[in-house]
């Protein structure tokens, strides 16, 4: 079977680590071999549970490729699957308040991170979404490990996309809905002074 006879999400192609592929309606996700074994030891130290059982991560688990089915080799020998997110909705779709509680869900995610010592690569609405009546970050890979001192590197991300989106609304009574339509990596710092 060649890898591109699987069923890849057309969305998940930016992060080199891993790809999301469908199998008889399960969500799973390629692994990169640095991604496997930072996923294997979140694991083995409990910390992707804790983060779940905290419900601000989408429940995953580390499955042999077999479970996914017959799938290429060049997969790998474990794959990652999440629970299936119903209904995916995009920021740009949603109020001030959705987007608010996004954020915050975010800032939490990274504060029960840095709490492990690990962090998150990346701050974007895209990564977070509605599952069972609550907001939840699904980009697992988006964990990795803290280094003392290290800046967040997500932090001007998190301004484009949560932080000056809310405040253009809040300050200036203007719909971040259509700038976040217009440009899905935000809004920039040159545009918003």
């Amino acid at each position: 079977m060649q890898s591109s006879m699987l069923d890849y999400d057309p969305g998940s192609f930016k992060d080199p680590e891993g790809r999301v592929f469908y199998v008889d309606g399960r969500v799973f996700r390629t692994l990169s071999a640095p991604a496997l074994a930072r996923m294997q030891r979140l694991t083995e130290a409990g910390h992707l549970r804790a983060l779940i059982d905290s419900g601000l991560l989408l429940p995953c688990r580390l499955v042999p490729v077999g479970e996914a089915g017959p799938v290429p080799g060049e997969v790998g020998a474990e794959v990652m699957e999440h629970e299936r997110i119903e209904v995916l909705t995009y920021a740009y779709e949603w109020s001030f308040d959705m987007l608010r509680d996004a954020a915050l869900v975010t800032l939490d995610l990274l504060q029960a991170c840095l709490e492990r010592s690990l962090i998150l690569k990346d701050a974007t609405p895209y990564n977070v979404a509605y599952h069972e009546n609550r907001l939840v970050f699904f980009d697992t890979l988006s964990i990795d490990d803290y280094h003392e001192g290290q800046p967040w590197e997500g932090y001007a991300q998190f301004c484009r996309e949560f932080l000056f989106p809310l405040m253009l609304t809040a300050y200036k009574k203007l719909d971040f809905q259509t700038w976040l339509r217009g440009s899905p990596t935000g809004i920039n710092v040159t545009d918003f002074n």
